[in-house]
């Protein structure tokens, strides 16, 4: 398996775009319900805005990332941030009522250091959650390289599109 090359100069691009949009949403009315949940609260959600929105049968969940240890800083390697963004990503979705199987696309965003993403630990992570018990329900997904998150250490995070169930849901290759 070959892993994906970056320039950093395309990556800062990007980044700096993904990163403009970070924090810089309204904040509620008071008259607004609050939507947090537990779960996004205590998860690894990037920035002050909704987790989640809901359109139609369609569900759309914000990046999320690993949990940030004591300090703040988010722990671990692309491998390890991947699988704990996951289960992240699964506490969210479970919180609403729906699952891993409901899901139709995700975006992740990988930290690209030294100019390159680590593909290989990414894959590894990713195969084990949608790879061997649910090859059939795994989502479309896109892979962005990027230069950096506001969370520290944050290397991995997760958008998602879920879609509610009892709603047809149609399938293509």
């Amino acid at each position: 398996m070959r892993a994906a090359r970056f320039s950093v100069s395309s990556l800062a691009l990007c980044g700096a775009m993904m990163l403009g949009a970070c924090g810089q949403e309204r904040e509620p009315e008071a008259s607004e319900p609050a939507s947090a949940s537990l779960s996004e609260v205590r998860s690894g959600t990037l920035g002050a805005y909704r987790t989640l929105a809901e359109a139609g049968d369609l569900v759309f969940v914000s990046a999320v990332t690993a949990p940030a240890d004591e300090t703040g800083r988010i722990p671990g390697d692309v491998e390890s941030q991947t699988g704990a963004a996951l289960t992240v990503l699964d506490e969210v979705l479970r919180d609403r009522g729906l699952s891993y199987e409901t899901l139709v696309f995700t975006r992740v965003m990988i930290v690209a250091e030294t100019g390159e993403i680590d593909s290989a630990g990414f894959t590894r992570a990713w195969q084990r959650a949608f790879g061997t018990r649910l090859r059939p329900h795994a989502p479309a997904r896109s892979v962005v390289g990027i230069a950096a998150l506001p969370q520290p250490g944050a290397r991995v995070a997760i958008e998602a599109v879920a879609h509610v169930p009892g709603q047809p849901r149609e399938e293509t290759e």
